[in-house]
């Protein structure tokens, strides 16, 4: 396997855990927003 095979391998490995990353983050964000709603009805409720 050439130095360009092996890049070539490694750019589609990053490309993929980027892309699992970013997607993560957005699931952190949805969860921390619904968190944050969570809250504020529970002080309306209180």
């Amino acid at each position: 396997m050439g130095f360009k095979e092996i890049n070539g391998k490694l750019e589609n490995a990053l490309e993929i855990i980027m892309e699992h990353f970013s997607e993560t983050e957005d699931r952190i964000t949805e969860l921390e927003d619904e968190v944050a709603r969570l809250r504020d009805e529970l002080k309306e409720v209180s």
